[in-house]
């Protein structure tokens, strides 16, 4: 991943303003959002960006996504932790792979995505899933895919119970960036 480290800044003209704690570190911090870009404010410490995407200095934990983000989206390889609300709100989300790094995913991460149609969750074993990490999508649309024998441990977990459909996918998986142009995996 490229990335780069950014101080964000304020700036008057803000359309609202949205305080977050950041769970892996020890401070509060303040997101506002404007023109499909995040600003903050935090006691100038760095985090780091990569094509809008925020993440902690160390790149463990996805902090947000502007919720303007559309299609699929592959957290990358070596995130531990999806954070507060990290996708809340993107509602031209449709598809997500959540790599096997992955062992948390926080309150409200996916709330409000919608259109969110496949989860491709690569972890063989259950991670801890926060109990409204998934609230208000449409478990009627959205098909939750894991990796071979281990559905049954997703099923049994009461957080994915909402999950209509899981099925399982035979690992590794092509990454892709538009899955609605093939065949559904």
């Amino acid at each position: 991943m490229q990335s780069k480290n950014v101080n964000f800044f304020y700036e008057e003209n803000c359309v609202y303003f949205c305080k977050i704690l950041i769970y892996h570190l020890t401070f509060m911090t303040i997101l506002k959002f404007k023109k499909e870009k995040a600003a903050l404010v935090n006691d100038s410490k760095s985090f780091t960006t990569n094509n809008d995407i925020l993440y902690s200095p160390d790149c463990q934990t996805l902090v947000h996504c502007p919720n303007t983000f559309t299609g699929h989206f592959n957290v990358p390889q070596g995130v531990v932790s999806i954070g507060i609300e990290a996708f809340a709100g993107c509602k031209g989300l449709s598809s997500v792979t959540i790599p096997e790094s992955v062992s948390e995913i926080r309150m409200l991460a996916f709330a409000g995505c919608y259109n969110l149609l496949r989860i491709y969750n690569l972890n063989h074993k259950i991670q801890t899933i926060a109990d409204d990490a998934f609230k208000n999508i449409d478990s009627n649309k959205c098909i939750l895919k894991v990796p071979e024998g281990s559905a049954a441990l997703y099923i049994n977990n009461s957080n994915c119970k909402q999950f209509i459909s899981i099925q399982e996918i035979t690992l590794p998986i092509v990454e892709f960036q538009n899955y609605e142009n093939k065949q559904a995996i």
